[in-house]
């Protein structure tokens, strides 16, 4: 046990200078998962932005069409 006793006492030094190592890791993996979270979030959000710019273009593309057939309206009033 007396043989024994500089390997505990570095052992116990090794794992008092592992401890701010390990809180952190835990800070840098809690940070990480925040930042996946936001970027989950924003690719919901990118996702709902595309949805809604691919409805705006169907509705320009109706009103395009309209609007050339109200063209043809009025040049056939005018004829």
């Amino acid at each position: 046990m007396v043989m024994n006793s500089p390997l505990l006492t570095s052992n116990t030094s090794f794992m008092t200078s592992n401890m701010p190592l390990m809180v952190m890791n835990t800070s840098f993996m809690i940070i990480n998962g925040l930042l996946m979270t936001s970027n989950a979030l924003l690719m919901v959000s990118n996702a709902s932005l595309m949805t809604s710019n691919s409805s705006l273009m169907v509705m320009n593309a109706s009103l395009m069409t309209s609007n050339a057939s109200l063209m043809i309206m009025n040049r056939l009033v005018l004829i």
